[in-house]
């Protein structure tokens, strides 16, 4: 019976185990988990994706062997800084994949320990790339049309739903 019941727990262990990795693999953001020594000892599928390396060959990997130098050297010393003071690190950071495509990523860093008292470094990454494309294409777009807008001979203006002035143009001020 004491068997039995060993075996038991031990399959629910496993079960629960899977189920958790099955958890943190659907999670569409990158999620991962550095040692003391800077190695990715745990990370799920869109990790991988992002970065653009299998499973197999990130296992045990540090950004330096992964990252180009400069990136790699400013990842290392923000983990040395939370190792340090136990801070959570968040902030907006730049990395090279695998295909030498450039990602701008926002990176959430909390240090865990864990009960025999080793510490780890938990984050969650949030690419934030394409966002930051299409701000700058809107940022150019209202520079355009901030430049028509003055630019133009013939005198516009803005109101809102109560008739009051919300923008006017140089036009529009000679004019009146």
């Amino acid at each position: 019976v004491d068997i039995t019941s060993h075996k038991d727990t031990e399959q629910a262990l496993e079960n629960a185990s899977d189920y958790l990795h099955n958890i943190i693999n659907a999670v569409p953001n990158p999620i991962f988990l550095k040692d003391r020594q800077h190695r990715w000892c745990f990370f799920n599928n869109a990790f991988c994706r992002l970065l653009g390396y299998s499973r197999n060959f990130l296992l045990g990997k540090t950004a330096e062997d992964v990252l180009p130098k400069t990136e790699a050297a400013l990842f290392h010393q923000k983990d040395d800084l939370l190792f340090t003071t136990g801070q959570e690190d968040v902030g907006e950071e730049t990395f090279t994949d695998a295909a030498k495509v450039a990602h701008t990523v926002l990176t959430r860093r909390v240090l865990y320990t864990d009960p025999q008292e080793r510490q780890f470094i938990v984050g969650t990454i949030t690419d934030i790339t394409e966002r930051q494309r299409v701000e700058e294409q809107l940022r150019k777009s209202e520079t355009l049309l901030s430049a028509i807008f003055n630019g133009v001979s013939v005198g516009i203006c803005l109101t809102d739903a109560n008739g009051c002035f919300v923008q006017v143009n140089p036009a529009y001020c000679r004019l009146y």
